[in-house]
């Protein structure tokens, strides 16, 4: 939550422990009428002992990941607050203001730690005084809930006086038991054992815990019985939990094991997506993909010893494109912008507004489309990546529900969804350079196989309008013509001269004939 100096409500909706009162309980006042004076008392009666549920800092301002660890500890916990600008001077506390340089407080803080941590917690950045260059600041955060506060792939937590990082094991599991449990308003063994007697099972007949232990068809019937019954928090932890297996998967250079995380979060994804009422789940296991894909953002690179990052990004963009598939089967049009749009910032100049095209170029020029090929098959490196996506189709049994594993119809699936990924690059790349964005690998195949969603774009309602929201006919027929000839010319440098010829016949043809300007 970002600052603002009208905000009157941080209260979570559904957590059971609130912040805000907290801070009268140590501020002595409401949170929205605390100042300095305030805070300068409660340091006074602190005196040397940093409990539970706050931290101060003074006369430096910290590292910026050293704030997130911070936050992110303290909504992992129990909520609390970050007081910057305090500092102990022969064991007194003074609150007397901490430098922030040119930057506007307020803003710099809730940009970065709205950035920074994955997912974000509530919180509220409230500037008590500033003068020049110094201020105090105070950072009021809530607890998090359904799914841990989490800094560059690792885990927080606050204890007394210190924010530690959580590895794995049981202090982790109890950290994400704890979150996903506030959640649900009861600890998470009762709303286990409720849903158990719910369902009249005994502690014995019960399903097993989701863990990827379990082989596929094991877990993904667990899985599908758990989202029947109600029992999303149990995913909630088990996805909790991926991000940093697959993180000590990367780093330990364990493909296999990565590979196998991969797979059993996209079942997540493909078996909610399938029951369609469970969008949490599916907007979860999306979430997780991506910060996989982030991982390979920072971890050391040229190391022998670990998986490499366009590995890591094939991996991942693989099963995305499943996914996308198995979502314009089902015609769960809801799911593709969030499977397309996911900026990524790897410290250069540009800020890539879709993971998609940004982890191509790096797969591609690592070559490992072109694995088992000669150096003459363009043709066939460009259908790879298609091509893998539709494998995945077949292989993973909740990716294709129904049954039907016929590669045209799996292969026509995942170029459609390619088609509806690069209209919402363009279109979102429209006020600066959508040539840059775009990459269309269903130019590759048959222009059949993409002509059915393209007219279904123009004539389906729902469909465009969760896709393309609030776009006119006149800007969709600009739209089609612009992907219709980048898909043409990459069709022609890749000498499939015979494969696509745009969108000039047909229903797209008459529309864009009618709508464009």
């Amino acid at each position: 939550m970002a600052a603002d100096s009208e905000l009157e409500d941080v209260r979570p909706s559904t957590v059971v422990v609130d912040a805000r009162d907290l801070a009268v309980e140590l501020f002595k006042k409401p949170w929205r009428q605390v100042g300095v004076d305030d805070v300068q008392q409660f340091l006074d009666a602190a005196q040397h002992h940093e409990p539970l549920h706050w931290e101060a800092k003074g006369t430096k301002l910290p590292h910026p990941d050293s704030l997130r660890k911070t936050i992110a500890g303290l909504a992992n916990r129990e909520g609390g607050f970050f007081i910057l600008g305090a500092e102990r001077d022969t064991g007194a506390w003074l609150v007397n203001g901490i430098p922030f340089d040119d930057r506007e407080p307020g803003t710099w803080l809730s940009q970065l730690l709205s950035n920074g941590i994955r997912p974000a917690p509530e919180f509220d950045v409230r500037v008590l005084w500033h003068e020049g260059q110094m201020a105090v600041v105070v950072v009021l955060v809530q607890p998090i809930i359904r799914a841990p506060a989490m800094v560059d792939g690792r885990l927080p937590e606050r204890h007394s006086g210190r924010t530690v990082w959580v590895e794995e094991g049981v202090a982790a599991v109890t950290v994400v038991e704890r979150v996903v449990s506030r959640s649900r308003g009861r600890p998470l063994a009762e709303g286990r054992d409720a849903a158990t007697r719910e369902n009249g099972l005994s502690p014995v007949q019960a399903a097993p815990t989701l863990s990827v232990e379990l082989d596929a068809e094991t877990f993904a019937t667990t899985l599908r019985g758990q989202l029947t019954d109600g029992r999303e928090a149990e995913i909630e932890v088990f996805l909790a939990g991926a991000l940093a297996r697959m993180r000590a998967a990367v780093d330990g250079g364990d493909g296999q094991g990565l590979a196998r995380e991969l797979d059993r979060v996209t079942d997540c994804a493909a078996v909610a997506l399938t029951l369609s009422q469970k969008s949490e789940i599916v907007a979860r296991s999306v979430n997780v993909l991506r910060e996989s894909f982030d991982l390979g953002l920072s971890r050391p690179r040229g190391h022998s010893d670990v998986v490499s990052h366009q590995s890591l990004w094939l991996g991942v963009l693989t099963r995305v494109r499943a996914i996308g598939g198995l979502a314009v089967r089902l015609g769960r049009w809801g799911v593709i912008r969030q499977l397309t749009l996911h900026q990524v910032h790897d410290g250069g100049p540009r800020l890539w507004p879709t993971w998609l095209r940004y982890g191509e170029i790096h797969v591609s020029r690592a070559r490992l489309y072109w694995e088992g090929l000669g150096n003459h098959e363009l043709l066939e490196s460009s259908r790879r990546p298609l091509r893998l996506a539709a494998d995945q189709m077949a292989d993973q049994r909740t990716l294709h529900p129904d049954g039907v594993v016929d590669e045209r119809e799996l292969i026509s699936a995942v170029c459609q969804f390619d088609f509806l990924v690069n209209a919402v690059v363009a279109w979102e790349a429209r006020e600066g350079s959508p040539e840059k964005v775009v990459m269309p690998y269903y130019a590759a195949w048959e222009a059949d196989r993409v002509q059915p969603i393209a007219d279904r774009l123009v004539s389906d309602h729902s469909l465009r309008n969760a896709v393309l929201p609030d776009v006119e006919d006149s800007d969709l027929a600009v739209l089609l013509r612009f992907v219709g000839i980048r898909a043409a010319r990459l069709s022609q440098s890749l000498g499939s001269w015979t494969f696509w010829d745009g969108f000039e016949e047909g229903r797209t043809g008459a529309f864009i004939t009618q709508h464009h300007p």
